[in-house]
């Protein structure tokens, strides 16, 4: 229509051109739908680079686990032979009988209630390290990992039970101070210590390996379940 022309109802007065706008508005839909599609393949984890990525880290993970059982038999066996060094050799000195049912504190104490403690103890330490290495010697047979994790734990009662007597055996030393000659008491108090840092390390050894085992299983079972989303 002109200007100064009479306009009817519904009567197309102007027409844009829009051929270049509705060409920019699918361009620009289409982009967004892409941009969607990457967003859902990113967050669903479906790219080809993601599984990958992850599938990678899994296999580091159970090579990491794997690693970690495969060295609980000689970690173990390091662990028992510094707490029968420590319960038959450090504190060697320390009872008469030591091997048998009923050994005997070869020096005084003041109570007599210690005394028995510590010659009771040093009975269970000898029982405690016998089973122990028997349990050890089925290492090389039995060596699944539900195996190996009850062998860990075994092992760490084993070097608690061990330091309870350590313990009693403390406190027998320190019943004995006044009755010893100085360098009797100065000699037993350092097998003692030596005999306590040798039990304090395995331990502290047997769980942080404990833990580094638990750490890894949660890694490979977190990969695990993201590679199956």
């Amino acid at each position: 229509a002109d200007v100064g022309d009479a306009v009817l109802p519904g009567q197309i007065i102007l027409e844009l051109e829009n051929k270049e706008f509705l060409a920019d508005l699918a361009e620009a839909e289409a982009s967004l739908e892409g941009a969607q599609a990457g967003l859902d393949e990113l967050n669903h984890g479906t790219r080809p680079e993601e599984i990958r990525i992850k599938q990678t880290k899994l296999d580091i993970a159970n090579q990491n686990l794997a690693n970690g059982y495969g060295t609980v038999p000689d970690a173990l066996n390091d662990a028992y032979t510094k707490a029968d060094d420590a319960v038959r050799n450090q504190l060697d000195g320390f009872f008469t009988g030591d091997e048998t049912s009923n050994p005997q504190l070869s020096f005084p104490t003041a109570n007599s209630q210690i005394q028995r403690d510590t010659e009771t103890g040093r009975a269970i330490a000898s029982a405690e390290l016998d089973i122990w290495k028997n349990e050890l010697g089925n290492l090389a047979e039995f060596s699944s990992q539900t195996f190996l994790d009850h062998a860990l734990t075994s092992g760490k009662t084993h070097l608690a039970k061990i330091q309870t007597f350590l313990d009693k055996a403390t406190d027998a030393m320190n019943g004995a101070v006044g009755l010893l000659t100085q360098s009797a008491f100065t000699a037993h108090k350092t097998s003692l210590t030596a005999a306590r840092n040798q039990v304090n390390a395995a331990l502290t050894s047997a769980t942080n390996q404990e833990q580094s085992i638990a750490s890894y299983t949660i890694a490979v079972r977190q990969l695990t379940d993201e590679l199956n989303l």
